[in-house]
């Protein structure tokens, strides 16, 4: 797909960042056109449209009282002993595209989604011994989400550990979908696309041309990848020492056809959340 990119100056506001870590190597050769195959069959134009969580379907809550029960919960290492019930057959869900009328798993099948067997490991074990029906928000491709849940506590957890209760059929690959660390902002003529990209250094030191990047964009009926490339050089730097820093940049890409459902997917092939302007 052509675009037009625009650079934006200075680097992107707290809005526009995700949490994490930045990635160590920056890529500067354009968008990943082998992540539009991994999503060719995604179906955007799907009403509802499937919910595309972010990173670790499981929400970790408020915490852990020490790092044993941390270590438990990364292993995803359970021993339930509350009571499961079944829950209701189907929720109202308000999604992005409108509100849907989902199933709903029961808290049995929660657990067998969210834990791993405890047989043949020294492991810390986390004993969660009381659940809950009760909302709770995800991360996911359009924003934060609240999506009917399961909330399990325990001695070992600061609040409560929540997975999704809406059937498995209504998610796509859950726990499959990397979270690509920035955020992107869509306009309501649902083309103006500006997402905040990592920016590697604007070149060499001391003495080398500047170097200048723009954004990117390729697509497919299922989603839309971009990426940086560099653009040209200006003038010799001589402010290394103070400038030669990785830094998320605003970038402004006019699509040539409506985003409508399809994916975001940064250099890396991870996934972008979107929000509407």
């Amino acid at each position: 797909m052509a675009a037009v990119s625009v650079l934006l100056a200075g680097c992107a506001g707290p809005d526009f960042r995700r949490g994490g870590p930045p990635p160590f190597v920056v890529r500067t050769d354009g968008p990943d056109r082998s992540a539009l195959a991994r999503w060719s069959d995604f179906p955007a134009g799907r009403r509802p449209r499937p919910v595309v969580l972010l990173g670790d379907p499981a929400s970790a809550g408020a915490g852990f009282t020490d790092g044993a029960a941390k270590q438990a919960f990364a292993a995803k290492r359970f021993s339930v002993t509350a009571a499961l019930p079944a829950g209701p057959a189907t929720a109202t869900v308000a999604l992005p595209d409108g509100s849907a009328e989902l199933g709903v798993i029961g808290a049995a099948a929660a657990v067998a989604a969210l834990a791993r067997p405890l047989a043949g490991s020294a492991e810390p074990v986390l004993v969660l011994d009381q659940v809950r029906y009760a909302p709770a928000t995800f991360p996911t491709d359009r924003g934060p989400l609240a999506l009917p849940a399961w909330q399990f506590s325990g001695p070992g957890v600061v609040g409560a550990i929540a997975w999704p209760a809406v059937d498995p059929a209504a998610l796509w690959r859950p726990g499959g979908n990397p979270d690509a660390g920035t955020t992107a902002v869509i306009a309501g003529d649902d083309r103006t696309l500006t997402v905040a990209l990592l920016t590697p250094a604007a070149g060499g030191c001391p003495g080398s041309p500047a170097v200048t990047f723009t954004a990117e964009a390729v697509a497919s009926p299922a989603a839309v990848a971009v990426g940086l490339r560099a653009a040209g050089t200006g003038p010799p730097r001589d402010d290394c020492a103070s400038d030669d820093v990785l830094r998320y940049t605003r970038y402004t890409l006019v699509l040539d056809a409506p985003l409508g459902g399809r994916v975001v997917l940064g250099p890396d092939g991870a996934v972008i959340a979107v929000r509407r302007a």
